[in-house]
């Protein structure tokens, strides 16, 4: 028995790196974990790694229509979200310096790493306000907060 038993928690980004191993420690605390990511291939392996305690959910989070339906793929048991981790994320164009990118790569990498964080959490949010519970945990880089020599001009 886990501290997160009976809690349902959604992970974003669960197909590597930070979100396959906090769906991971998720799982291993006790929680049920939605492991959302755009790899579904990658996602099935470690749901199928998890067992019960978690399913795969194939979720690109740029795709407005894709997250504004993302409860109703879910089962109806799997739908009351209790913590949800924001961790999808892309970086401009592979950790390039920033004046070699473009305005393009820069609307993409907005579009996931902000824009694509407040759709799948206006989507949670209701039932967690309703049941005036849940926990939203928001992943981002160091890069966002701190230059780094690779963003040098």
């Amino acid at each position: 028995m886990g501290h997160l038993d009976g809690k349902i928690a959604l992970v974003t980004g669960a197909s590597a790196g930070i979100g396959e191993q906090t769906a991971r420690t998720l799982a291993d605390a006790g929680a049920q974990v939605i492991c959302a990511a755009r790899r579904l291939p990658h996602l099935e392996s470690l749901a199928a790694e998890l067992g019960d305690a978690a399913i795969a959910l194939e979720l690109d989070v740029t795709d407005e229509e894709s997250v504004a339906k993302l409860l109703d793929r879910l089962p109806l048991d799997w739908r009351d979200i209790d913590i949800l981790v924001n961790n999808a994320g892309h970086d401009i164009g592979g950790r390039r310096q920033f004046h070699e990118g473009t305005a393009a790569q820069w609307a993409a990498t907005i579009e996931t790493n902000v824009i694509g964080l407040m759709r799948v959490t206006r989507t949670v949010l209701d039932s967690m306000v309703e049941r005036n519970t849940g926990h939203i945990v928001n992943i981002g880089s160091v890069a966002g907060i701190q230059a780094y020599k690779a963003c040098a001009a």
